[in-house]
């Protein structure tokens, strides 16, 4: 504020920086709609009465669109507080139009737009001990446009509490892969594969693979594979503009230096600017993964899969966040700040500023397990009923050495139970979903979470129509509420939409 300001403490002696909250003009919210558009057609045949082809075309269209109400124009904010007809002190006696003066409707308008043209030739090769060598070969080429679209004050800056720029990016991606599989003998089969990329934007990556099958018994299946793969940086990643925010953050020395006690400091974050910015560096992630296991089919209805397997990710892409520039600046974390990234602090020690942003760093390796059984029981005239009780079990979760299985967001066991029961032209099914436990200490503990989804399918005495009507998480259970990310639950595994129901009709032709 101005030094003049009748909100200014020092009476005039210097201009003073506030840190406010306009809780007067009403909450902050914002609404998002997200539509997705997919039309595919493609051809499939025979030419010379040997080789099976099949052609296609793709595209697909994500528009995502935010509007947000209630949010401060700092300009305007700092006009009215220089003037004294928004007071500090008592800010909810301002008049309405003053309140209504500083508040803006900001937006947001992203598009993601990938169109894809691929084909595929698959043909025999030569005679072998178990049948014939058979191959496949394909090209894919697509092209993906991206686009973020912010309003103009937020890419000015001068909205509180939001901001972003606009960007926008494309590239052309190219591939060419193939398959060859080879049954060595009856009871021995073996397969390569390979896939090449190129992306117009950063480069191109290879990734092969090896896989076997022995059938040591007419019902006992053993099966292996070894492989290399790769996963690209995203459009959005590779070209977002510097975005603002006021980020939470454990930081002492901001703290104190805000006016804190120690004792308040030791249990309460404090927000600090926080700039989030591209990082034209980043290049893909590259894994090792190798599986084995066994397919027992035990009698006609009963069939079990068992699987071990093991994922290496190298150069992991990975987003740098406020707290982790914080935490290897003051060596709580002995990791390096990536280069690009970085943090600013005050003569005072409080935080400037701190830039954050995505890169390739560290190793993750991982090891579980993957259990199926499924089963199918003849009921006579009640119908028949299947089910696929699937089990993982995460054995090992490691970051750079770091053993973060069962901690927060990570849980160790994971299931899905699925009935199905079917008389006539009736289906009912029921799916039993289970997360298990995790936690980092007793206050951050979320327990074994478990929702049931219920559908009913009737075949309509239409040919080829089917009436659906169904509920998701049927009995209404609810997230544990224990921060993560920012939110009071973690998103990214459970949802808090709670029961829903849904209803729909299918017309095949």
């Amino acid at each position: 504020m101005a030094a003049d300001s009748i909100n200014n403490p020092t009476n005039g002696a210097s201009i003073v920086q506030v840190r406010h909250r306009f809780a007067a003009a009403g909450n902050r919210d914002t609404n998002t709609d997200n539509n997705t558009y997919d039309l595919s057609a493609g051809l499939r045949g025979r030419v010379m009465d040997k080789v099976d082809v099949e052609f296609g075309l793709r595209e697909t269209e994500s528009q995502y669109y935010e509007l947000g109400r209630n949010y401060i124009v700092r300009p305007l904010a700092e006009q009215y507080i220089n003037s004294g007809k928004y007071l500090l002190t008592d800010p909810y006696s301002a008049d309405e139009e003053v309140l209504n003066s500083i508040k803006a409707t900001i937006n947001r308008d992203a598009v993601t737009n990938t169109k894809q043209a691929f084909g595929t030739a698959q043909f025999d090769l030569f005679k072998l001990g178990g049948g014939t060598a058979a191959a496949l070969v394909g090209f894919e080429y697509r092209k993906e446009v991206f686009s973020d679209q912010y309003d103009s004050l937020q890419e000015a800056g001068v909205i509180e509490g939001a901001a972003g720029n606009s960007s926008a990016g494309e590239r052309n991606v190219k591939a060419l892969y193939g398959e060859l599989v080879m049954p060595v003998t009856k009871t021995f089969e073996t397969s390569v594969a390979a896939r090449y990329e190129r992306y117009s934007d950063y480069g191109s990556d290879f990734s092969p693979k090896i896989a076997a099958k022995w059938k040591v018994l007419p019902s006992l299946s053993l099966r292996g594979s070894i492989a290399r793969g790769f996963r690209a940086p995203s459009l959005s990643v590779l070209n977002q503009k510097t975005t603002f925010s006021a980020e939470s953050v454990d930081d002492l020395q901001t703290c104190l230096a805000f006016g804190g006690s120690a004792q308040y400091c030791s249990e309460n974050l404090v927000q600090v600017n926080t700039y989030d910015q591209a990082n034209a560096e980043l290049d893909s992630e590259k894994s090792k993964q190798w599986s084995m296991g066994l397919v027992w089919d035990a009698t006609q209805n009963v069939s079990f899969k068992a699987d071990y397997w093991s994922i290496e990710i190298e150069d992991a892409i990975g987003q740098v966040d406020a707290q982790d520039i914080i935490d290897r600046d003051n060596g709580d974390d002995p990791r390096p700040i990536p280069a690009g990234l970085g943090i600013v602090r005050n003569p005072d020690g409080s935080i400037e500023s701190i830039f954050t942003g995505w890169a390739n760093e560290g190793t993750i390796k991982t090891r579980g397990v993957d259990l199926d059984l499924m089963w199918n029981v003849g009921m006579g005239s009640a119908g028949k009923m299947r089910m696929d009780y699937r089990y993982s079990r995460l054995l090992s979760r490691k970051d750079d050495g770091d053993q973060f299985a069962g901690t927060l967001g990570l849980p160790k066991h994971r299931a899905t139970l699925a009935h199905a029961w079917t008389k006539g032209p009736v289906t009912v099914t029921w799916n039993v979903n289970f997360i298990g436990k995790n936690e980092d200490n007793a206050d951050d503990h979320v327990g074994g979470y478990t929702t049931h989804d219920l559908q009913l399918d009737w075949d309509t005495p239409i040919k080829g129509g089917t009436f659906i009507v169904g509920a998701a998480n049927a009995f209404d259970k609810e997230p544990t509420l224990v921060d993560y990310d920012g939110r009071n639950f973690n998103f990214y595994l459970y949802d808090s939409y709670g029961r829903t129901w849904y209803a729909r009709y299918k017309q095949s032709f």
